[in-house]
């Protein structure tokens, strides 16, 4: 199979064919078109008929396709990406002088790059060249681009992933697992290949986005469904607690002897593969305190002592059951996790979250910190006020850092 990406006039023309075995052709590529509407190319380029700018209509050698057209910012051109063709949310340029080529695209796994970038989430268009704002040069998206893994790493990768296993059955000769440390520790990026401020500024109209992103869901609550919403803020749970490499949802655990089952809304894994729990509730579903006081204190609402008794029973259920939860919890998402990692149960804890602070009084912030202070086993309760909050403060504290 051949790929290859070039300029030709005011156009970026993407150009498949495939040269092995001799006579082959990619007439399937039209037929698909044809038939679906669309056609995917190394899992990348979604093409459909208004993309295509020439092919052999008799033997269907070969095929052009358009992804870009030129057009003019300024001083400068660019050429801007359809989105559409990429699967991305954002606007993609490359300044007219930059030396595109596939590689641009793809990584070495054929893995689209600018998918990944989408899935990390930007609000801004990306710029590639050129001297406008925000922009990146292309040295430095190159540099990026050679700090991927190349196929030698992936094939170091493998052959360490299998060394371990192996290791724990056999005697094996070859110790692939510190072959594969050494080549990493030695393809290290030095301090120069990517500025820090590079980063910060990503981290910012990161941060910007959920936080702008956290202020609509709570405009609009009544628009999500509670299962939609959940799905929602766990993204930002994983974001402030960077320690949660993945979640699971409706996890099954036994309730008690007698082998009644109990599910858990959502569990959080970390990079050790220990979970813990995560409780969500609408915001204008529950109260964080009685709204009067008892003996000259603020006291939980119901609503929060309901939700901290459930997220006690159940880390008391997984934690009475130890290995058999482990067992238990690993078979319900060995489908869902990669093979290498397994959940643990080592004392978990719990997340909760729900209500609003905003209108605290001082006298109801103090006796809120110290209703949060008193359970041990919750890692943290947190109103969405509190989501805002430290959404604003890493904000903050990344803008000052670009400053000092």
């Amino acid at each position: 199979m051949s790929l290859e990406i070039f300029k030709k006039d005011n156009l970026l023309v993407l150009y498949f064919s495939i040269e092995y075995p001799e006579n082959s052709n990619i007439v399937w590529v039209f037929d698909k078109i044809e038939e679906r509407g669309s056609c995917k190319l190394a899992n990348t380029f979604l093409l459909t008929k208004n993309d295509i700018l020439d092919y052999d209509k008799e033997t269907y050698s070969y095929g052009e396709f358009i992804i870009a057209q030129l057009e003019q910012n300024g001083d400068e051109e660019y050429y801007k990406i359809n989105k559409r063709i990429l699967q991305i949310s954002f606007d993609l340029y490359f300044e007219k002088s930059c030396d595109i080529s596939k590689m641009y695209f793809l990584t070495a796994r054929k893995t689209s790059i600018f998918k990944i970038i989408d899935e990390i989430g930007i609000d801004i268009p990306l710029v590639i060249g050129g001297n406008t704002d925000n922009a990146i040069s292309e040295a430095d998206y190159i540099k990026l681009l050679q700090s991927l893994p190349n196929g030698y790493e992936h094939s170091l990768y493998d052959k360490a992933r299998v060394c371990t296993a192996l290791k724990k059955f056999f005697c094996v000769e070859k110790d692939k697992e510190t072959t594969f440390q050494k080549y990493v520790n030695s393809k290290n990026l030095s301090e120069n290949d990517l500025s820090d401020i590079y980063f910060e500024d990503f981290d910012i109209q990161r941060y910007e986005f959920l936080l702008k992103k956290l202020k609509k869901m709570l405009k609009t609550e009544n628009e999500y469904s509670e299962k939609d919403w959940q799905n929602e803020i766990i993204k930002f749970i994983k974001i402030i607690f960077p320690k949660y490499v993945l979640s699971e949802k409706e996890a099954i655990i036994k309730k008690n002897d007698y082998h009644n089952m109990k599910r858990i809304d959502i569990i959080l894994g970390d990079y050790d593969g220990n979970i813990d729990i995560v409780e969500i509730k609408k915001p204008e579903s529950a109260e964080l305190l009685r709204e009067y006081k008892n003996r000259d204190n603020y006291v939980p609402s119901v609503a929060l002592q309901a939700a901290i008794m459930q997220a006690e029973k159940y880390i008391y259920y997984l934690s009475k059951d130890g290995i058999e939860a482990e067992e238990n919890l690993n078979k319900q998402f060995s489908k869902k996790i990669p093979s290498c990692y397994e959940f643990k149960i080592r004392n978990p804890r719990a997340i909760i979250i729900l209500g609003r602070s905003e209108n605290f009084s001082e006298e109801q912030k103090e006796d809120f910190e110290i209703i949060k202070r008193k359970y041990k086993n919750i890692v943290d309760i947190i109103s969405y006020d509190d989501l805002l909050n430290r959404l604003k403060t890493v904000v903050n504290l990344l803008k000052n850092q670009n400053f000092s």
